[in-house]
Order: structure tokens, then sequence, then C-alpha cells
């Protein structure tokens, strides 16, 4: 055979042999929340306006397990952005790092499979907006580390099997039916 490069058709690796036309395919095997063959995101990754910093704007390739990676391309990521994740209910699982300082509005909402949210043990995460994990519906215990100042309202509101919150003492402000 004689293959052509690597493309990537959301899914996996595909190349083509020129001399008879078959094809190779791979799955994508990530590795701290990148793609250790084409480099590409487990995440959908836009980068912000200001270009200091990425935002994590939607689910990419998923098994129901996602780590978001602490940086891209040498730059640091900081935003869940405003319903990235909201309604896929194929994620169960999903590991933030420090770098997550925001999580947006609605950001991972009506996401009925979500089991387990974990924060980075020196996570840096500050603000949650409304409705961040409203409708949560599988999710039953969150933590969150001890800079989190804000959780603004409903943002957790409709999560039937939430038992349990944990925050530091850094908290200001709680809003209505958060």
């Amino acid at each position: 055979h004689d293959w052509s490069g690597w493309t990537n058709d959301g899914d996996e690796h595909v190349r083509t042999c020129d001399n008879c036309s078959d094809e190779d395919r791979q799955s994508h095997d990530f590795e701290e929340g990148l793609c250790t063959a084409c480099g590409e995101p487990e995440v959908e990754l836009t980068l912000a306006s200001a270009g200091t910093y990425y935002l994590v704007t939607g689910l990419g390739h998923s098994d129901g397990a996602e780590v978001v990676p602490s940086e891209y391309n040498g730059i640091r990521v900081s935003v869940i952005n405003s319903r990235a994740f909201s309604g896929e209910t194929r994620l169960q699982n999903i590991y933030l790092p420090a770098s997550i300082q925001t999580i947006g509005e609605g950001a991972f909402s009506r996401c009925a499979g979500l089991k387990t949210v974990t924060f980075e043990g020196n996570s840096r995460l500050t603000l949650i907006y409304a409705a961040a994990f409203s409708s949560c519906t599988a999710l039953e215990e969150i933590a969150f580390g001890d800079y989190v100042e804000e959780i603004r309202s409903t943002a957790f509101e409709n999560c039937t099997s939430l038992k349990k919150v944990t925050f530091g003492n850094a908290v200001t402000v709680i809003g209505f039916r958060a």
C-alpha cells in the first residue's frame, strides 16, 4: 500500500491507499484531552476573541467521559462557555482542570446522564453562572474548590438526584433557587 496522509472524519482517522483505494481507519486515542495521532481536542475548543485563553464550546468525540485539557496550543483553557454541553445525554463523567475559572450559563444543563464532575485538586473556579447544571438528573454529588465565590440562580435546579454540594469558604453569593 502507498498510504495518503491521515484525515479526520470526526469519529476516526482515515487514510486511503493511492494504488488501490483501500481505506485504513483508526480510532482517536486521547491522552490529557488531545488525540495522540492528530492532536484534535477531545472537546471542541474555540479561541476567545481576546486571544489570551480558550473556551470550551461543545462536545467533540465522546465515549461518555471527557477530560477538558488545561491548555491547548500553549494557551490555557479557562472557560466552559454558555450551553457548551447542554443537552448532551451521552456525557456521563467530566474532569475539569484547575485552569477553569468560569462555568457559563446552562453549560451542563439537561445533561441527564451526567453522574460525576471532578475538579482538579487546586481548582481556581470562581464563578458558576445561572442554570449551569440545571436538570442534570443523574448528578448525585459535586465538590468545588476553595475559590468559588458565586453560584448564580438556578445553578442546580431540577437536579433530582443531587444529595451533596461541597464548596470552600470563599462563597459570597448563592443565587435564588441555586
